[in-house]
């Protein structure tokens, strides 16, 4: 059984948004090292990467799903499976973010849930998103 911390441990200062950015951080939302112990080639970690954006669309449009309709416990679910899928492919910031959400959830906190998506969520996948394309398309 995983620990998480408490959620008052995890401010929102301490999870990355899009207010707190001085400069874009394209550059750090994907650990490489990460990726490179679980997919050695580069065609592996591109495979890795369009997969883990595919299903990663999936669970986020999911995830906003169930937080408008205030399902903590698909809420803690979903952001569960962001974590995992996020920490293989070395998306370490989204990590942070998704263990705040789910722990939120988990604690029936859904008004600390939604203000964690709705401040951090989006312009993580968003930086994700970008560092991925420009990693295949070999930038």
């Amino acid at each position: 059984k995983v620990e998480l911390p408490d959620v008052a441990v995890l401010s929102l200062e301490a999870i990355p948004t899009d207010a707190a950015q001085d400069k874009p951080l394209a550059d750090t939302s994907i650990d490489f090292s990460v990726l490179k112990k679980i997919a050695m080639s580069h065609a592996a970690q591109v495979e890795m990467l369009r997969e883990f954006n595919l299903h990663n669309r999936s669970d986020i449009a999911n995830l906003n799903a169930a937080l408008k309709d205030g399902n903590p416990a698909a809420v803690a679910r979903i952001a569960h499976r962001i974590k995992g899928s996020s920490r293989m492919v070395g998306a370490l910031d989204l990590d942070v973010i998704c263990m705040a959400i789910e722990k939120a959830a988990a604690q029936g906190d859904m008004n600390g849930a939604q203000k964690i998506a709705d401040t951090s969520l989006g312009a993580a996948i968003e930086r994700i998103e970008t560092v991925i394309g420009k990693f295949i398309n070999g930038q």
